[in-house]
């Protein structure tokens, strides 16, 4: 590990704190989350009473700094939904797993620290920083241009290999062997795993896919969103996913089906099919044997093996989860299955078969309700936003709630996220409120804005743009 760990995280805060200053606080919040996720280390280091130090914990707190310190009239502004309930839920509920099997205070609220920190901080961002037409643009604009610069340095690392993270901070972020698929390297660049980068790319690809269908730009401008997505999607071909694949045809699919049919309808459709997956899969009624032997028959019998020994997996954990069905087992690897030497026998894969057995059904439901919160928002205010927002606003909005839908998806198979996307579903339940983009509204920030001295010559909340 290379002395550029340390500088690099503790360096980036005050970057994050001079783009609060500097920049709206939608750009900055999603410039913060974005870049950081995308090029910060992948290290950790122990803090005594507190969750590791970690570049999740080093965005969410300068996050918070940024807007305490040079954007305080968000707090004022911020109103309440009954769809926070699901973030909030979801972030107390290793607290009541912790407690519920004995595993003390100190546990309990360490746990529901890391929790908050890592989903419940970057939606909370994302709930404060959207409060007018402009950001959602602003916020569109920043994920893309991120996913442009990370463009050719995912093309680098599919000719090269995995070594960015090596050459810059000395260590590799996951296990060589892992990035080797089909005769090629899949990149993996500065995140955790080349599968964290292939999802990262996907969204970026679907958003950027649904800016530019959706959004009926023209002339110059049209051309200007071609070409960003063109290049983002050419890097995107050579992630060597499989699974990144499948989710960005789904995603493409949606988005064209939004046009005949209107964005509700497909987002439903996908939301739905979470919803009664998920039950099928505990209760046992679907044991996925059918899909072993369409892959065996159809593509590989080395595909087909891969998809069983994770099945098998799967439900090894399922029946050790329902013996602590409601609040799980609590960290510290209780969840796994172990034999009466005390080895592990179990491979925890998907996010939801972690936290199922982690913190049980309520851990779980509350996981899947923050992720598809904003999307469910979304989806019941999208004839209002379309009509409220200009087009190639809304469009980018729509981009946001597909990419959080197919992070949801993906939350199955794998355990990545993407923290911006997080951020995106907190705007998106903002956005979804009755009067986050009127007049008034930005009419009140460009007032305070004039009493902070800052902010109205760079037209951060023009009236223009409504």
């Amino acid at each position: 590990m290379y002395v550029t760990v340390p500088l690099a995280l503790l360096g980036s805060i005050p970057v994050i704190l001079m783009a609060y200053w500097f920049l709206s606080p939608a750009r900055a919040a999603t410039l913060a989350f974005a870049f950081g996720t995308c090029f910060l280390p992948n290290a950790e280091f122990p803090v005594t009473g507190l969750p590791d130090f970690s570049k999740s914990m080093m965005l969410s707190l300068s996050s918070i700094l940024g807007i305490l310190a040079f954007h305080p009239r968000l707090l004022g502004l911020f109103q309440p939904s009954i769809v926070d309930v699901a973030a909030l839920s979801f972030c107390i509920s290793p607290f009541a797993s912790s407690l519920s099997n004995g595993l003390g205070i100190y546990d309990a609220v360490s746990s529901t620290l890391n929790a908050t920190i890592t989903w419940g901080i970057p939606y909370g961002v994302g709930r404060l920083i959207l409060n007018s037409a402009a950001d959602v643009e602003q916020v569109t604009e920043a994920i893309l241009a991120c996913g442009l610069i990370y463009a050719p340095l995912c093309l680098w690392e599919a000719v090269q290999g995995p070594y960015l993270h090596r050459l810059v901070y000395g260590f590799h972020a996951q296990d060589m062997d892992q990035a080797i698929r089909w005769g090629g390297w899949r990149p993996v660049v500065f995140m955790r795993h080349g599968l964290q980068a292939s999802l990262w790319m996907c969204c970026c690809t679907i958003i950027g896919f649904s800016w530019v269908w959706l959004g009926r730009a023209k002339g110059m401008t049209l051309a200007l969103h071609l070409v960003v997505v063109v290049l983002i999607a050419a890097a995107f071909l050579w992630m060597r996913s499989m699974g990144a694949y499948i989710l960005a045809s789904v995603g493409c699919a949606a988005v064209l089906l939004s046009q005949r049919l209107g964005v509700a309808l497909p987002q439903v459709a996908l939301m739905a099919a979470i919803a009664i997956f998920l039950p099928l899969r505990i209760s046992g009624v679907l044991t996925g044997s059918d899909a072993v032997d369409w892959l065996r028959t159809n593509v590989s019998e080395k595909r087909a093996q891969s998809l069983e020994f994770r099945l098998d997996n799967e439900s090894m954990l399922i029946e050790k989860a329902m013996q602590r069905p409601i609040f799980g087992w609590g960290g510290w690897g209780r969840n796994r299955v172990y034999n009466s030497q005390g080895e592990d026998l179990s491979v925890t894969d998907g996010l939801w078969i972690i936290e199922l057995g982690t913190h049980g059904l309520v851990g779980l439901i509350t996981l899947f309700s923050l992720l598809l919160s904003g999307s469910i928002a979304f989806v019941c205010a999208s004839s209002r936003l379309a009509t409220n927002l200009s087009k190639v606003q809304f469009a980018g909005a729509a981009g946001w709630s597909i990419a959080a839908i197919l992070c949801a998806i993906d939350a199955i198979p794998n355990a990545m996220f993407v923290p911006v996307i997080t951020l995106t579903t907190g705007g998106l339940v903002t956005l979804s409120m009755p009067g986050c983009c009127s007049a008034n509204r930005t009419a009140v920030l460009v007032a305070c804005d004039a009493t902070y001295g800052r902010g109205t010559e760079e037209g951060w909340y023009s009236l223009d743009s409504q």
